[in-house]
């Protein structure tokens, strides 16, 4: 094969050369995309802080881990849950409380140790911590210091400071005793309603041994350690990031042989690498709990949905759906949160069942899902909105001989492209939010709501009615946008 190189003239080199060269750039500019959308897939959109699928990776690596070379270690984990964050939404607002989850996520981050794994359990207000430790002395130790910091330092804001506090469940297990994070998740959930139970702001962890009765730290007079505000937020280096080096430079193996072979072994790589980079974006933009798109992936179909709007067909509207399950908490603290799970992926199938393959599902937080579509009257988003609850109304969640009914109270808006233009999807997620809000607390939940455009609330009755929405009079006009929005 050399000979063969040797024998074509030098311009043909030069090109062979080239591609090579090309072919090396498109390989590195691949391997860092996968790395940053791998990255963006692990982590939670709003926080930051690692997601449940990526803390289920380590909590494995780990249980590998201490099997192998620490026996006698434990696994760790501080289960928290922000009290009344409910009442925070409803007073402050939803961006409000974005804020005060996201400022949690980077307290614990200041606080907790380098290795230690912190991540959002969910799309809700519940946050843990994933750690090495010897005994539940030490987990109650931890939580003890994780709750004088966070009790210390509110969120802050150039206007107001909301002072939260949270409840915590801590466990400590052996490699052996849980086979997965899920089943771990599951043991702190009844601590964690205990935690609830006693007053909130209380620590509850399970003993080590035989022992019954839990460790409980209810004192909520006891000083925290000094904390510095100029700390620097640490490097999170979990078990996979220190037994696995990074890709930083070429794979040896395209760079032996002649230069034929290495075009060749690039060619076959560029495909393989191809296909883990459109694997590692849907990832990035899709919640791993629902199969739904999460909010990165709802602003990019949102972004194509709108431009395409401007392209061809510049008349037409788009519906937005905002959607909340009704009493969620309930179901998370009667049935348990692995139940609270299903009822998400039972939702989230409803809405994909009885949407359009052109609308954009997207799961926007916690209990609460966002449905965009296409739409000529709001009397066509009403409809679909009134099917979707109809349907989840007839529709209860199988969970062995159990049968969960569930409801969901909804916003419906509808803009124009003039009104998209003019606003981002932030602005446009809020007016369905805010309609959503009226639905659930002054329609009684289980209802449509919307908002005209002079600000006056329009409560639609029951979304598992097929008379759903009201007729105040009798007019051609009467489920057009106008006669929701003038």
């Amino acid at each position: 094969m050399q000979n063969t190189l040797q024998q074509i003239t030098p311009q043909t080199q030069a090109e062979l050369l080239m591609r090579l060269y090309g072919y090396h750039r498109q390989i590195l500019q691949l391997m860092k995309q996968i790395d940053q959308n791998n990255d963006l897939g692990n982590r939670d959109h709003l926080t930051g802080l690692y997601n449940r699928d990526y803390a289920r990776e380590q909590y494995d690596a780990l249980q590998n881990t201490l099997c192998r070379l620490r026996p006698d270690s434990k696994i760790g984990l501080l289960y928290l849950d922000i009290d009344h964050f409910k009442k925070v939404n409803d007073t402050y607002g939803h961006d409000k409380g974005d804020e005060v989850i996201r400022h949690l996520g980077q307290t614990l981050l200041k606080v907790t140790r380098e290795g230690d794994v912190v991540f959002r359990c969910g799309k809700g207000e519940e946050i843990a911590i994933l750690f090495e430790a010897k005994s539940a002395q030490e987990v109650l130790e931890a939580g003890k210091r994780i709750r004088n910091v966070v009790n210390a330092h509110p969120y802050t804001s150039s206007d107001q400071s909301i002072r939260v506090t949270s409840s915590f469940a801590g466990v400590a297990l052996s490699p052996q005793e849980c086979s997965t994070l899920d089943d771990v998740l599951t043991l702190a959930d009844p601590l964690l309603y205990e935690a609830k139970n006693r007053g909130r702001d209380c620590i509850v962890v399970k003993p080590d041994g035989e022992k019954q009765e839990p460790f409980v730290f209810p004192d909520r007079k006891q000083n925290g350690p000094a904390f510095n505000d100029e700390q620097t937020q640490p490097t999170l280096t979990t078990l996979s990031d220190c037994e696995t080096k990074k890709m930083c430079d070429l794979p040896e193996h395209l760079e032996q042989g002649s230069v034929f072979d290495q075009i060749k072994a690039c060619e076959k790589e560029i495909v393989r690498l191809q296909t883990l980079h459109a694997q590692a974006e849907a990832k990035a933009h899709t919640d791993g709990m629902t199969g739904l798109l999460n909010r990165r992936g709802g602003e990019t179909a949102y972004h194509k949905m709108t431009a395409n709007m401007s392209r061809h067909d510049k008349k037409s509207a788009v519906g937005l759906l905002f959607l909340d399950i009704d009493h969620f908490k309930k179901i998370n603290d009667i049935h348990g949160h692995s139940t609270g799970d299903e009822g998400l992926k039972h939702v989230a199938k409803i809405l994909k069942e009885f949407t359009r393959s052109g609308d954009i599902v997207m799961r926007y937080g916690g209990e609460e899902f966002c449905v965009l579509l296409r739409a000529e009257s709001m009397r066509q988003v009403l409809s679909v909105g009134r099917r979707l609850g109809r349907t989840l109304e007839q529709t209860p969640l199988k969970i062995g001989d159990k049968s969960i009914h569930m409801t969901m109270s909804v916003g419906a808006e509808i803009f124009t492209l003039e009104d998209l233009k003019q606003n981002n999807l932030k602005d446009i997620l809020k007016k369905g939010d805010e309609a959503m809000y009226i639905a659930k607390h002054k329609g009684g939940r289980n209802c449509l709501a919307v908002i005209r455009k002079n600000g006056q609330p329009v409560i639609l009755g029951k979304t598992g009615h097929k008379n759903a929405a009201i007729r105040p009079r009798r007019n051609p006009r009467a489920a057009s946008l106008e006669k929701y929005r003038r």
